[in-house]
């Protein structure tokens, strides 16, 4: 357990092994997600969470289209950003995955946001346990999301 006083877990992750590993940083247990931003065509490319505090993650991944099969009829590389009210909350991030993240969305407790890329690998699901909230991602990126794992807190 940090020495933070509140608790937090790691869950997944789930695709693949390759880019390099990320985390993003300890927040304070009042600070909460407000905007989720994602990049996404025929896998994800770049997946980033904004904070109350006004802190932003570095952006995971990178351009990654140039990867994306010949059959791929999507769109190439679409930025999306969503704004979380004050009272939503990340609950989970269900996708499907291989050697990379093909496809995320998020549920908060209001609503589902997405699904964002494509339909390849298999399906993942990733829940909160009671009580707890998703605040913070880890996992490892290259040209894409190549995996993708949940720190939810307390």
């Amino acid at each position: 357990m940090p020495k933070t006083g509140f608790q937090w877990y790691k869950l997944g992750a789930v695709g693949g092994w390759g880019g390099t590993a990320f985390e993003d940083p300890l927040v304070s247990a009042s600070v909460r997600v407000t905007k989720i931003r994602v990049t996404a065509g025929c896998y994800v490319y770049r997946v980033k969470f904004e904070y109350s505090s006004g802190a932003k993650q570095t952006d995971h991944g990178g351009s990654g289209p140039s990867l994306c099969p010949l059959s791929w009829v999507g769109p190439i590389a679409e930025e999306q950003s969503f704004d979380l009210d004050q009272d939503e909350f990340i609950r989970g991030i269900n996708g499907r995955s291989g050697r990379y993240i093909d496809q995320l969305e998020f549920v908060t407790n209001k609503r589902t946001i997405g699904p964002f890329g494509g339909d390849g690998g298999e399906p993942f699901y990733m829940i909160a346990p009671p009580d707890f909230k998703v605040k913070r991602l880890f996992g490892r990126s290259g040209a894409f999301i190549d995996g993708l794992g949940i720190i939810v807190e307390k």
